[in-house]
């Protein structure tokens, strides 16, 4: 698994009840996770690229399982909402998927081991 990661989110926000979900939210939903780990606020910057489309590089600075732990978090933090992450790493083959619904991963896909391929 690779330390650095590009990172992609997206979500579908139709059960809803609040309507439409504006990445403000999901910014002030992800801020209290990301102080109460003493990171950067350079992380906020790199979750807005996230959530802006894969061609940014979004969370370079974050190992895979840190940013798995805030889109729980943050899902938590937003009931109803499914969430979907997609990130690679530095190597060809780490590559993993998370949809997270109610602060529960309920498909995951990778990291997948380099190695074993």
């Amino acid at each position: 698994m690779s330390y650095y990661t590009r990172f992609e989110v997206t979500w579908d926000d139709s059960d809803w009840a609040k309507g439409n979900i504006a990445e403000e939210q999901i910014i002030a939903a992800a801020r209290p996770f990301i102080l109460g780990n003493d990171w950067s606020e350079d992380v906020l910057n790199d979750l807005r690229d996230a959530l802006r489309g894969f061609g940014q590089p979004g969370m370079a600075k974050l190992p895979s399982y840190c940013i798995e732990q805030m889109a729980v978090h943050i899902s938590r933090s937003i009931p109803d909402v499914t969430f979907y992450a997609r990130a690679m790493g530095e190597n060809f083959a780490d590559v993993w998927i998370r949809q997270i619904r109610d602060g529960k991963v309920t498909l995951a896909r990778g990291p997948f081991d380099v190695k074993g391929n």
